[in-house]
């Protein structure tokens, strides 16, 4: 488990395993910092800590195969910078829209912009996994693709839900496709949800 300093308040947390190493990124408004922590054992090992200044609101970390790491954030106009090879902060100059408007696909109204930025790359071709929210509608998940991680991306609906809609893809080592998200449910907290299949989605896009 990460224990996080008692002054960090963090959410929409990334997990990701690179290399043998496995890394959990998060913002947080306290701090007004971005925050890392890696282990090689996510079950008994220590955490080591990088963290540095600014804040990246909902941040995917993402490991691309030339070598090149990436944090990809924002709340409708989603935003990708490069990072240093020892993830202590951002190479200058990188800073980048992504994505203009990425609820476009579900309208404009809306209660919650499209967030939450969940990146995977599947057969050679960039995923992106946002939740939004459309007024009196459900909460929904909005992908987009694209040949380069630069763009340009086409985004679709790929799914509804009352409550369940934040989330991401897992494929195990077998081939099995998962996605895991949650549903927010007052005091209750966030609860976790593993569907399924929805990868073979992703042949479908």
């Amino acid at each position: 488990m990460v224990k996080m300093p008692m002054a960090l308040s963090s959410w929409a947390s990334s997990l990701r395993y690179h290399k043998g190493v496995f890394y959990v990124t998060t913002f947080s408004k306290n701090t007004g910092k971005t925050h890392i922590f890696k282990t090689k054992d996510i079950e008994n090992g220590s955490w080591e800590e990088i963290s540095f200044s600014p804040s990246y609101h909902d941040n995917t970390l993402f490991f691309d195969d030339d070598g090149k790491v990436y944090l990809i954030w924002g709340g409708g106009n989603l935003r990708m910078v490069e990072l240093k090879d020892d993830l202590t902060g951002v190479k200058e100059g990188t800073e980048r829209v992504l994505i203009e408007n990425a609820t476009e696909p579900i309208g404009s109204k809306i209660i919650l912009p499209a967030e939450g930025s969940q990146l995977f790359k599947v057969k050679g071709k960039y995923y992106l996994f946002n939740i939004a929210w459309p007024r009196e509608g459900m909460r929904t998940v909005i992908i987009h693709r694209a040949d380069k991680i630069t763009g340009p991306y086409e985004g679709k609906l790929a799914f509804q839900d009352k409550g369940v809609a934040q989330g991401g893809l897992i494929d195990t080592p077998n081939g099995d496709w998962f996605a895991y998200l949650f549903r927010d449910y007052g005091a209750v907290g966030r609860i976790p949800y593993l569907v399924p299949t929805v990868g073979r989605c992703l042949a479908r896009f």
